[in-house]
């Protein structure tokens, strides 16, 4: 583009639709096995949001409807206070003690 060569401006229509097309999907589950299709998991109305396994189907998630279940970060079991973060801008209202929750976590 910056060379005056114009060609490039072609594919920006097709690219931002595609952008769109995935800008609108549901978060993608936190744990992905195997190939995943996004467009093809979010048109399933029974989909997981935690977890998706390409080549072991997953049960549904039993419990009662206040129950959360997700993957620990850690072994054991631990009643208490939890506090979902829905990212890291809101760090700060944490406090010690408390039970982090949160869709998708990383190493940094």
């Amino acid at each position: 583009m910056l060379s005056g060569e114009g060609t490039s401006a072609a594919y920006i229509p097709a690219r931002r639709e595609t952008y769109e097309k995935y800008k609108a999907l549901p978060d993608y589950p936190a744990w992905i096995r195997g190939r995943f299709n996004p467009v093809q998991w979010a048109a399933d109305p029974n989909r997981r949001s935690d977890y998706f396994d390409a080549h072991t189907p997953v049960p549904e998630m039993e419990g009662a409807a206040d129950t959360i279940e997700g993957v620990a970060g850690s072994a054991g079991r631990v009643e208490g206070i939890v506090r979902f973060l829905s990212g890291p801008e809101g760090g700060d209202q944490l406090q010690k003690g408390e039970i982090l929750l949160a869709a998708t976590t990383n190493v940094g």
